[in-house]
């Protein structure tokens, strides 16, 4: 799980488009100076997405123009950078769904300046081609009455309003009303979508200033991935400080030796290692889904010579895409030099006699060495619920939002409009096949097929289970194919069920719903690790239970909410699973 391994980053383009499309977003800001700067983010996400779609390269992209356009905003600007809370703190607040032809819809926001009764109506443009205009729109009706504010305070309010497609940003500065515009597509399901769903509005909060630093240190998260293959200091303390903040975990420095080398005969066919980088992606994948890994991958001889098996993507530190298989030695070199912290979990005494590993071996070349890595499902094996498991702004923040269901849509939307090729990858067809339609289908074909589906209740369509037989559009060995789609925990899984790991249960547990705690909290594995290391790895770690195989700081797959061995295979597992911070509660059956 190696890249573009969450919709997460995304949420940064939905504010980098706002505050890129205000030119004068307001009065005492001024204008964006790094409006006219060349190449536009839009232009270079298009630009990447001309050949073959490559996710990590978008997201570089991304990270790249993000970090230099704050950057160059913020310079010379009075900003309040004192909360300690700023990582994803500008993610907007759904205030209303407007429907066209209904009653005024009253909307209100924490922290607005307005209240607001907005109101909708599908039009059709008459002369749409002559004056350089789609045909079809909404005009969204906004009237505003200004909530009670000290005297000679300016107050003013931004919002996004989306039907499908790139949102329309505009700004409530004054009572009264206005009028706001939204291009409709021509395309049946997207006019369907105009006429029945309508449009929503969400609030941007805080000010500009104040947005586009959170933004920043955000985006410095990531910025890791813009870089060589080491990860610096500074980034790794900005990560660090993220996950205890948002996910309750800490990694407090190692005073050991970094790189622990153990005999490779102790190395069971079967076992776990469990990784992370502190690059952003990995950390904001921990938050989302409760795990203190990112990256997981299973042990695995093949002629004799111990192997590590995983689905992974080619990037700046990695040279080999897809499911694949790297000699040990090569494998700890490459991900050490990359500054990924790695845990060795032995599988138990029993578990390694029933592992057939022959069976897993001739899996894995047979079903999955060479596919590509599982972008078609590797959000929705995440999202289980409505409500357990998109995250939110810890509790100690002064901005309480969560990503929402109404923000993916926005989400999927706008990666559609950017490129389609990177929404046809990453999204679409793991939807498209929950509404029993090809996996060629459009977003909004997608979404009224759902609507149709779920009785009107949209938020349902990610949550049907992933099958493990499920085949998507894909490559083999860099050349179109179709085949199965699995991210690097469901590879594991895969190779376990295919050793014969669960027994009677294979049929009823979906691997490709399995996110990195499910696997490593199975009980699998050797119940007191820490008293059977060896003593090179006791001398290096001396309180953790498992041996840390490298990485600067301290990594355990036990923390007070979670840990490793906890969970009995049972049938159905990991299919209705919440995963909120920081308490990451789950119920002992799902």
């Amino acid at each position: 799980m190696n890249v573009w391994r969450s919709l997460l980053p995304l949420i940064a383009t939905i504010f980098g488009l706002w505050a890129l499309s205000h030119k004068n977003a307001y009065d005492v800001a001024g204008n964006l100076s790094f409006l006219g700067a060349e190449p536009t983010l839009e232009q270079q996400l298009q630009s990447a997405s001309l050949g073959k779609v490559v996710p990590g390269d978008l997201l570089r992209s991304l990270v790249d123009f993000l970090l230099k356009a704050c950057q160059l905003f913020l310079r010379g600007k009075d900003v309040d950078r004192s909360d300690p809370y700023p990582y994803w703190r500008f993610i907007p607040t759904l205030v209303g769904h407007i429907p066209p032809d209904s009653d005024g819809v009253a909307a209100t926001a924490v922290g607005s300046c307005f209240d607001l009764k907005l109101s909708s109506e599908f039009r059709q443009r008459i002369f749409p081609s002559i004056f350089g205009h789609r045909g079809h729109y909404l005009r969204l009706h906004v009237e505003a009455t200004q909530k009670p504010t000290p005297a000679g305070t300016k107050c003013w309010d931004e919002y996004a309003a989306h039907v499908l497609g790139l949102p329309h940003f505009f700004s409530v500065k004054h009572s009264g009303k206005q009028l706001v515009d939204l291009n409709v597509n021509s395309d049946d399901a997207s006019i369907w979508n105009a006429k029945t769903r309508g449009v929503r509005v969400y609030h941007m909060p805080g000010s500009l200033e104040g947005n586009v630093w959170a933004l920043l240190e955000t985006v410095k998260l990531f910025e890791p991935l813009i870089g060589g293959a080491e990860v610096k200091k500074q980034g790794a303390e900005k990560n660090l400080d993220f996950l205890r903040k948002y996910a309750n975990f800490d990694m407090p420095p190692r005073n050991g030796t970094l790189n622990v080398d153990i005999p490779e005969e102790i190395v069971k066919d079967g076992d776990f290692l469990g990784l992370i980088r502190l690059d952003g992606l990995d950390p904001t994948l921990s938050w989302a889904m409760g795990s203190t890994t990112g990256h997981t991958a299973v042990a695995l001889r093949f002629d004799g010579k111990l192997h590590v098996v995983e689905s992974t993507a080619k990037g700046n530190y990695w040279p080999t895409n897809g499911m694949q298989k790297t000699e040990w030695k090569q494998w700890l070199q490459q991900y050490r030099k990359a500054d990924y912290h790695i845990v060795h979990l032995p599988l138990s005494d029993e578990k390694a006699k029933q592992f057939d590993a022959d069976a897993a071996r001739k899996a894995f070349i047979s079903e999955y060495e060479g596919f590509d890595y599982g972008y078609a499902n590797m959000l929705w094996s995440w999202v289980d619920t409505v409500n357990g498991n998109y995250p939110c702004m810890p509790a100690g923040s002064t901005r309480q939002a969560c990503l929402t269901w109404d923000l993916v849509e926005v989400i999927v939307s706008l990666a559609d409009s950017l490129s389609h090729k990177a929404a046809q990858l990453l999204f679409l067809p793991g939807l498209a096949r929950r509404v029993d339609l090809p996996p060629s289908s459009s977003w909004p074909q997608i979404l009224e097929a759902a609507y149709h589906k779920f009785d009107g209740d949209v938020a349902q369509l990610p949550l049907a289970p992933e099958q493990d037989d499920w085949r998507y559009p894909t490559t083999l060995n860099g050349k179109p194919a179709t085949g199965p789609a699995r991210m690097c925990d469901a590879l594991v899984c895969s190779i376990w069920k295919a050793g014969g790991l669960f027994g009677d249960l294979s049929d009823q547990i979906q691997c490709t719903e399995f996110t990195n705690q499910d696997a490593w909290g199975l009980k699998f594995f050797d119940p007191d690790p820490k008293s059977k290391r060896p003593a090179v790895c006791v001398e290096a770690d001396p309180d953790n239970e498992l041996c840390q195989l490298s990485g600067k700081y301290s990594m355990k797959l036990r923390t007070p909410m979670y840990y490793f061995n906890q969970y009995e295979p049972h049938a159905h597992m990991a299919e209705k699973c919440p995963s909120l911070a920081p308490d990451y509660i789950k119920p002992k059956d799902c």
